[in-house]
């Protein structure tokens, strides 16, 4: 690692330097003695795991309810559509949508069943 530190032209910037320098390998001294136990070291991933659980969790409710938002505002363009159509044209969408929808119903049901 290197490192270039620029130290000043006066005797007072340098007497700074040096005792920042100083600081700077004794933490470093300090650092590299330094040993985690065991256990230390199994609490930390513990907590780890449980952070990367949450995450995972809010990252999916957060899906849901945008697949939620979708789905709400997918209803409520349908439905003003549907209230700006004649009646006659309206029940047709209607009865199409509806037919739409039991067709899904019954592929998740062949699914299910060949499971």
């Amino acid at each position: 690692m290197r490192a270039r530190i620029a130290v000043g032209s006066t005797p007072e910037e340098m007497q700074h330097a040096v005792k920042a320098l100083e600081a700077v390998f004794l933490i470093l001294d300090k650092i590299s003695r330094i040993s985690i136990s065991e256990s230390v070291k199994n609490r930390c991933e513990k907590n780890r795991k449980k952070i990367e659980a949450v995450k995972k969790t809010e990252k999916a409710e957060i899906a849901e309810a945008e697949i939620a938002e979708k789905k709400r505002l997918e209803k409520a363009k349908l439905n003003a559509k549907l209230r700006s159509l004649p009646p006659e044209e309206a029940k047709k969408l209607e009865e199409k949508m509806r037919k739409a929808e039991e067709t899904k119903q019954k592929k998740k049901m062949m699914k299910m069943v060949k499971h």
